[in-house]
């Protein structure tokens, strides 16, 4: 992979090609000229009208139900009509679809993140609950004592979506939410905090009707521990918290390029980066689903040997 490539919009290419100068009156022109111009006509047309690319995104019940009803949205079935798909381009036509997609998959995730949902029962492992217990305190207390567990430990806790072993982890990095988020958004320093990472690319940018970043990421990985690779192919989505304006969410899941396509490797991750009062320091707060092509024994520790290098690099780096 390119990790410098330049990111380039979904939308119709705007190449032209280059006809030459015409200086000489109608009355100079030869027939020879005139077949010239004529001869490219279509050539122009092609580049200018060229189709955006599309990609497909699986749709869940639980997307669905949070969708606008006041927007339409076209959904579309695979051949084995097992679920159903939306088309992510940036025609002129499709931006207000794409907005409400994506308006429906933070507020899906944000409700996923969210410690006091009471349909999602996390677990800690027995590092975090030690901790939890020997001070004395629960995931949402919000006080001194908290943001200095929270500045030394990476905590840890599974549950089940779905049928989808999930991980969530939460900890605090030495940097302000926004350099966070800049930072992970940036494909070129993905191995400044992913040593596994064997190349990440930006493949095309979306136009938003309203603030935010979204594009299709194209990722390989070494799988740690075990060893192989996975690969993914996935549509990022970033934008402020609705009830913090300096943090972010950064929504990540995978995409395909042909409706009917079944995803390899599949991949759902979520990242709250909430700015803490008075310092230029962020809580992140991750969800991952655990999905990776490895024994189901080993899946867990694969996962949280994963989320404490991401942590330990991120803090090296303003260490």
């Amino acid at each position: 992979f390119d990790a410098n490539a330049t990111v380039s919009t979904c939308s119709a290419s705007d190449e032209t090609n280059d006809t030459g100068s015409f200086e000489k009156s109608s009355s100079e022109e030869t027939d020879e000229s005139q077949s010239f111009v004529i001869e490219s006509i279509p050539n122009m047309l092609y580049a200018t009208t060229r189709p955006s690319p599309t990609y497909f995104l699986d749709v869940s019940d639980a997307l669905l139900s949070k969708l606008d009803n006041d927007i339409d949205v076209t959904l579309m079935k695979c051949d084995n009509n097992v679920g159903e798909c939306f088309a992510l381009n940036n025609d002129a036509s499709n931006e207000v679809y794409v907005q409400a997609v994506l308006d429906a998959l933070i507020r899906h995730s944000l409700d996923l993140l969210a410690d006091n949902n009471l349909y999602i029962k996390w677990q800690p492992d027995d590092t975090t609950k030690n901790l939890l217990q020997q001070n004395t305190l629960t995931s949402y207390d919000d006080d001194v004592q908290w943001m200095q567990l929270l500045e030394k430990q990476v905590l840890k806790w599974t549950t089940q979506v779905d049928g989808t072993p999930m991980l969530k982890t939460r900890g605090m990095v030495n940097m302000t939410p926004k350099q966070l988020n800049n930072l992970l958004l940036d494909c070129s320093k993905v191995k400044q905090y992913n040593k596994c990472s064997l190349g990440k690319k930006d493949l095309c940018a979306f136009n938003l009707l309203s603030g935010g970043e979204a594009k299709i990421v194209e990722h390989a990985m070494q799988i740690p521990i075990v060893g192989g690779k996975v690969e993914t192919l996935s549509l990022t989505h970033s934008r402020s918290l609705p009830d913090d304006s300096a943090g972010f969410v950064i929504v990540s899941c995978s995409v395909k390029k042909e409706l009917n396509d079944t995803v390899g490797n599949p991949c759902f991750s979520i990242s709250s980066l909430r700015s803490i009062a008075g310092t230029e320091k962020t809580e992140l707060t991750t969800l991952t689903s655990i999905s990776l092509p490895v024994p189901k024994f080993l899946m867990h520790k694969v996962a949280f040997y994963g989320a404490d290098d991401f942590f330990c690099n991120l803090r090296k780096i303003t260490s």
